[in-house]
């Protein structure tokens, strides 16, 4: 008898409930003091933060005007951007789903504040996806507006890939019994 098939439901498991618990943290409440993307817009919708964040961008390529222009106009596009879209998907059902997971899970707890309140559902396979592709769209944007430049997700995410597949090519499975 081999228990594989249930170690491995158990891997897989534990790595999901991982990524929600990290990814629930990029969407902490407003904190003055802290580093959420709701924090970050929030503070990037104060008056001024825009027109600091164009200026800046216009002065690297003082050289080009027409290139300062560009560049000034990208910023204040990427910032806008990132400020809808973390605003939109704060309020979302599936972010507070998987929020209220990540506090069952991270506090260990029975019932969460919110689940005294009201009936809240468990995250539905395919959410991870969804909090992942809008964060990391968020990040990107904030990232590019405030500092001119993105990520490469695609080469991350190849990255990625070669060590998973040097993992499962290296991993190997004796059945016991």
């Amino acid at each position: 008898k081999s228990y594989a098939g249930n170690a491995f439901a158990a891997l897989q498991s534990n790595l999901l409930e991982f990524e929600l618990i990290r990814l629930a943290s990029f969407w902490e409440n407003v904190d003055l003091d802290g580093f959420s993307l709701p924090t970050i817009a929030k503070l990037s919708e104060t008056t001024g933060v825009s027109e600091i964040v164009q200026k800046r961008h216009h002065q690297h390529y003082t050289f080009h005007k027409e290139y300062a222009e560009e560049a000034k106009s990208k910023a204040k596009l990427a910032l806008d951007q990132a400020i809808e879209n973390t605003g939109k998907f704060h309020d979302s059902e599936s972010l507070e789903n998987i929020k209220n997971f990540r506090h069952r899970l991270s506090h260990l707890l029975e019932t969460t504040n919110i689940e005294k309140k009201k009936r809240i559902s468990p995250p539905k396979y395919g959410d991870e996806r969804e909090i992942l592709e809008i964060t990391m769209s968020s990040i990107d944007k904030f990232h590019s507006a405030l500092n001119g430049v993105g990520f490469d997700w695609d080469g991350a995410n190849e990255m990625n890939r070669r060590n998973a597949k040097s993992f499962w090519e290296g991993v190997t499975i004796k059945v016991l019994k």
